[in-house]
């Protein structure tokens, strides 16, 4: 776990670094690596602010299902406007984070789902007002003053080889930079420019998260939290103490959600009671994350500003 918990402060360190800090050698830091990704989900992402790529709606869809969840899940994960799809303890059984170009894109969708996939019962849809990235949510002052990508920010200046150099961060955010280069037809010097200038500009931020449902993982939950009064401080208090991967602000009583993890049941157990002894805080409604069917976002069907548009790529699975 001392690997695991090293990537979590910074998804890209290099096997140098991870050997230093771990006291193993490099070829056993590599070796431990593999079968951590293998054995029990480890996942490297790389978060882009939806507005960047042209995204300005979105919302959290609580998904009631009238048949086993994870088959219903097994089709949503088709559905390309959902970035991701949760499978949780209770009722509703799914949560799923929608995006779309504009909010009339994204009421289609949640209309086309709730009639066409068979098993979706009830859809709640509450509104995302804003979104606390992984390096805002490590930064409670940053949630204070509301800082952070907005859905109304202005779309990213990109060009098609940043786009295929995203596109590959998002399947793997550790991908070296001769495999960015080849993808985006490019040296890998120039991709490591090309990289340097997307991280440093705020672009893309890699971050690691752990598939729940394997074994030895630690535990992963969501939580809704209700409040009285203003709603930042309280989410810049929780930032601090429980230090989520992603902290949304949505519509609704609940306005306050993330995702976190924890070492295990006991510890969830403690931390709940941490956040009901906030200043602020009314009510908390926690659920175990079971398993994580989706986690990435297609965002080369939103083309780069001056590029033209780009054909969709088909999704498998999604509703007509």
């Amino acid at each position: 776990m001392a690997i695991s918990r090293a990537l979590l402060s910074d998804a890209r360190k290099s096997g140098r670094d991870l050997a230093r800090e771990t006291g193993l050698s490099e070829a056993n830091v590599s070796r431990r690596l593999a079968r951590l990704i293998d054995e029990q989900g480890l996942r490297f992402r790389a978060w882009v602010p939806p507005a960047l790529l042209g995204v300005h709606a979105a919302a959290v869809l609580s998904v009631e299902t009238s048949q086993d969840p994870d088959a219903v899940a097994r089709t949503l994960v088709g559905v390309k406007e959902f970035y991701a799809v949760v499978s949780i303890s209770g009722d509703p059984s799914l949560v799923v984070l929608a995006l779309a170009g504009t909010p009339r894109e994204l009421l289609m969708v949640c209309d086309r789902v709730a009639s066409a996939v068979d098993g979706v019962r009830r859809i709640v849809s509450r509104p995302l007002l804003h979104l606390f990235c992984p390096r805002d949510c490590a930064d409670p002052s940053r949630v204070l003053r509301g800082e952070g990508p907005s859905l109304a920010d202005a779309p990213g200046n990109f060009d098609e080889i940043d786009l295929s150099i995203l596109g590959e961060l998002q399947r793997d955010g550790r991908a070296s930079f001769a495999r960015m280069g080849e993808v985006a037809g490019i040296s890998a010097t120039a991709a490591a420019e090309r990289f340097r200038r997307l991280i440093g500009g705020g672009s893309v931020s890699p971050f690691v998260q752990v598939e729940p449902s394997r074994t030895g993982a630690p535990l992963s939950a969501i939580a809704e939290v209700g409040v009285s009064g203003p709603v930042l401080p309280v989410a810049a208090r929780l930032a601090s103490i429980v230090k989520p991967l992603h902290m949304g602000i949505v519509g609704g009583t609940h306005p306050i959600m993330m995702r976190f993890d924890v070492a295990d049941e006991p510890a969830l157990h403690e931390l709940r009671a941490q956040i009901g002894a906030i200043d602020g805080v009314v009510d908390v409604r926690g659920s175990i994350v079971r398993t994580m069917h989706k986690d990435t976002f297609d965002w080369s069907r939103y083309p780069a500003p001056g590029s033209g548009p780009r054909a969709p790529r088909p999704s498998a699975g999604a509703p007509p």
